[in-house]
C-alpha cells in the first residue's frame, strides 16, 4: 500500500485527515511561497499548492501526496463610497 503524505504542516488539515480516520504523516514542503502580482489570487493559490506538492512528491515518488494552499484577503470594490 502506497504512503499517504499531506504536503502541509497546517493544524486544519491535520485534523480533517485525522477527522476522516486517513491513514498519512504531515510532512511540510520547504519551499518559499511565491507572492506576484500578475497572476491572480486563485492562480496564485493554485500555484503554491502544487509547488508544495511536487516538492515533497520529488522525495517521496511512491507516495500518493496531497498539497493545499489557502489565500486569505480582504476585497473592497473601487468605487464602493463609504460615508
Amino acid at each position: 500500500m502506497k504512503r499517504f503524505i499531506l504536503a502541509s504542516g497546517s493544524p486544519q488539515r491535520i485534523r480533517l485527515l485525522q477527522e476522516a480516520r486517513y491513514d498519512f504523516i504531515a510532512q511540510p514542503a520547504s519551499i518559499a511561497e511565491l507572492a506576484v502580482d500578475f497572476l491572480t489570487p486563485g492562480e496564485l493559490t493554485l500555484l503554491n499548492a502544487c509547488r508544495k506538492t511536487f516538492a515533497v512528491a520529488r522525495a517521496e515518488p511512491n507516495a500518493v501526496v496531497l498539497g493545499a494552499d489557502t489565500l486569505v484577503g480582504s476585497h473592497r470594490p473601487r468605487d464602493q463610497q463609504f460615508l
